[in-house]
């Protein structure tokens, strides 16, 4: 967990750990300013010691538990600008994360920048708010949810072929609204699109779009009357 102070004055990094003779969390070690600047992205992995940050002085880091302690067991720079989304494979051997209009993927054990995927400069994006691989354990296409700088607060999804490291597809969401995106196994994955209430519709609504990651068609629809901010 983090605890961050809006004003920059302070951040602490906790790991816990579950005892079970209380039934309790408890915390095994904080770190006080694990970076120079804001805290942007924390990510733990599923099933290994393993944890990532980013932070806005444009590195990233890495944290493993190494004989019973936490440590930073490596860090690098971002190409350009800091990273903001990011996201682990299934096994925990690639991080996959945004910059700009930018996806990289660093190999976690030596964080050597293996690749990097563009969007493409038609869709003006400037930065993504999410990643996704899909599948997570064994991915074939990436996932991004990117926001653009043009008129209508333009945000959209961008898909990439892993195997051929190119663009496969894209698609807009006109108007803005909040997008979240997850994988949902074997070459899936679904896409939420929240808007809030407004002149033409009196209530919060959310459309949940299910893709093949192949194609530009949604497989299914649900609409949910909420706003939804995660999915």
């Amino acid at each position: 967990t983090l605890e961050q102070n809006a004003d920059d004055l302070g951040a602490w990094l906790k790991f816990w750990r579950f005892n079970p003779s209380t039934q309790r969390y408890e915390v095994e070690r904080t770190v006080l300013n694990p970076h120079e600047g804001k805290v942007v992205c924390l990510l733990g992995h599923g099933t290994r010691a393993l944890a990532a940050t980013t932070s806005t002085d444009g590195k990233f880091k890495l944290w493993a538990r190494v004989d019973g302690d936490w440590v930073c067991s490596c860090q690098a720079r971002s190409p350009s600008s800091y990273l903001k989304a990011c996201t682990f494979s299934g096994s925990g051997d690639v991080l996959a994360a945004s910059f700009g209009d930018s996806l990289g993927f660093w190999d976690t054990g030596s964080l050597d920048l293996m690749a990097v995927l563009r969007c493409p400069p038609s869709l003006s994006a400037t930065s993504f708010t999410e990643v996704c691989l899909v599948s997570k354990d064994k991915p074939a296409f990436a996932c991004g949810v990117w926001a653009s700088a043009g008129k209508g607060n333009c945000r959209g999804i961008s898909v990439w072929n892993l195997l051929t490291l190119k663009h496969a597809w894209s698609m807009r969401f006109e108007g803005g609204g909040h997008l979240c995106c997850v994988s949902t196994g074997s070459d899936r994955f679904a896409v939420s699109v929240a808007t809030r209430a407004s002149k033409d519709s009196k209530e919060d609504s959310t459309r949940v779009l299910f893709f093949s990651a192949k194609s530009s068609e949604p497989e299914r629809i649900w609409h949910v009357s909420a706003f939804a901010t995660r999915l």
